[in-house]
């Protein structure tokens, strides 16, 4: 009994060992197996892999979410990944930047696009805020007439004429009995010499009057105006009536209408007009699709017109010359000033014409065109009319910048060394 026993338990303690062998060789054989996986990665990743390119593929604009600006940085981005490739000379790769760059001059054209248009929009949207801004502050404009009884005593003889606008331009009519006026309201004012009475037209234009010019005609009621919206007015002062209005200048490179800073009737009939858009324009009023003839000969805007008799005109302009040009050969000026400063006005004087040249100060010019007394200096806060008294001896000029007018008289050396400023 006692062997059977023992012999049972030796076939045990055997069965035992046999277990543990196998489970120490299946352990065995998991390391080794695990072993074996650690390698084959590891020489996974020392193997030199071959190159991979990128899948190029243009995301749609709605994909990223953007406008074509988005979508050109984005369309950059996926070409600097193939730089890398193009070095290896690879083929496909090269097409591909090739078609990538063609599309990428696209984009920018697409891209310029859209920033004009953007402008566009925002030059629409602010010209709206000041043309309604404009509107609500259009009652709150006013401006004056200063009229000086006595020139040799200004300071205690100057009669203020109040208007319901800035007064841009104004001029005699042709009796000498009134003034007329272009107005920033688009209105004109008719001013009496006799009793300083004031007349205002309705609205003739719902933008700025720049300048007036009445007909020459004898008995004549017919002016003509110019706006800052390239427009021409001719205006019957009796009726209070418009008679005419057509669009006269637009610059050239946008076809938008310009200033049309100064107008003239040379008679009933033929009009001049100059504008931002470097032309002088001459015009039939019975047929005013297109102008009777377009004069170039300027380098800037046409400030001034005055018709000074046998079709010839004086001209003033940006350009800084004075001219006068005969309107059957236009090409050629017959008389050219260098006048310092954009010329503003011109106004006759006796023995010739006195200019107002803006930082240029006013200069004298006889009747044969030759300049013989000049103040550059009266200049420097922007000079923009000037006048001499029919004594000869007393220069009144405005400035822009101080708001001033200025009298002074010229000694016999022909310089203005007493100045009265008066303060507007």
């Amino acid at each position: 009994m006692a062997e059977e026993q023992q012999q049972a338990f030796l076939a045990a303690v055997a069965a035992l060992q046999q277990q543990a062998q196998q489970a120490a060789l299946a352990q065995q054989q998991q390391q080794a197996l695990n072993l074996s996986a650690q390698l084959q990665a590891q020489q996974l990743q020392q193997q030199q892999l071959p190159a991979t390119f990128p899948n190029f593929n243009l995301p749609a604009v709605e994909k990223i979410g953007g406008p074509k600006y988005r979508q050109l940085l984005k369309t950059i981005e996926e070409i600097g990944k193939d730089l890398k490739p193009i070095y290896c000379n690879n083929k496909i790769t090269t097409e591909r930047y090739k078609r990538s760059l063609i599309h990428l001059r696209n984009l920018i054209r697409d891209c310029q696009s859209e920033v004009e248009k953007e402008r566009v929009s925002q030059n629409q949207k602010l010209t709206a805020e000041l043309a309604k801004l404009d509107k609500d502050h259009s009652s709150s404009r006013s401006g004056s007439l200063h009229v000086i009884e006595d020139y040799s005593n200004p300071s205690i003889s100057t009669r203020e004429i109040p208007t319901e606008g800035g007064v841009f331009r104004f001029t005699f009519l042709p009796d000498q009995s009134q003034l007329i006026a272009a107005l920033t309201t688009g209105r004109l004012a008719l001013i009496s010499l006799e009793d300083y009475s004031i007349t205002q037209s309705d609205v003739i234009s719902d933008t700025m009057l720049l300048d007036v010019s009445p007909s020459p005609v004898p008995a004549s009621t017919t002016v003509l105006s110019s706006t800052n919206q390239g427009s021409l007015i001719l205006y019957d002062i009796d009726r209070m009536d418009t008679v005419l209005r057509w669009d006269a200048h637009s610059l050239p490179w946008t076809n938008e209408p310009c200033e049309v800073w100064t107008c003239e009737m040379v008679d009933d009939t033929v009009v001049c007009s100059g504008g931002e858009d470097t032309v002088l324009k001459v015009w039939d009023t019975r047929s005013t699709e297109r102008p009777s003839s377009q004069i170039k000969v300027f380098d800037a805007g046409v400030t001034f017109i005055e018709s000074i008799g046998d079709n010839k005109l004086l001209t003033g302009s940006y350009d800084e010359l004075l001219r006068v040009i005969d309107m059957r050969a236009p090409k050629t000026p017959l008389h050219q000033v260098k006048c310092g400063g954009g010329v503003w006005h011109l106004e006759k004087c006796n023995g010739g014409w006195i200019a107002s040249c803006m930082y240029g100060g006013w200069i004298i010019i006889d009747e044969q065109f030759n300049p013989i007394a000049q103040d550059s200096g009266a200049g420097k806060t922007l000079l923009y009319g000037s006048g001499l008294a029919p004594d000869g001896k007393t220069m009144a000029y405005c400035t822009f910048n101080d708001y001033t007018l200025t009298v002074s008289h010229l000694d016999d050396n022909r310089t203005w060394p007493e100045i009265y400023p008066i303060p507007a």
